[in-house]
């Protein structure tokens, strides 16, 4: 990947599906911040390298790769407006 700053979310639907450790192996492997939404907080330790936490809105607007999984666009998103037009 040739993400500068790359950031990753995670929501409830991957908690659900059984599919979080995929989740933490993708992120560990793209060595990417993970913030993790609804019923998939949790699945890291805060002491987890890329446990990252109160600074995803930040870290979205300065995201150029944003990969999120099992969550939508709801309020808590802007419906999709709160992520930077500078993504690919």
């Amino acid at each position: 990947m040739n993400s500068k700053t790359p950031a990753m979310l995670v929501g409830s639907q991957v908690f659900m599906s059984r599919g979080h450790q995929a989740a933490i192996d993708l992120a560990r492997s793209l060595n990417i911040a993970l913030y993790m939404n609804g019923a998939s907080r949790g699945i890291l330790p805060p002491g987890d390298p890329h446990f990252f936490n109160r600074t995803r809105s930040s870290a979205f607007k300065k995201a150029d790769v944003i990969v999120i999984v099992g969550t939508p666009f709801d309020f808590r998103m802007g419906y999709g407006k709160r992520i930077s037009n500078r993504g690919h």
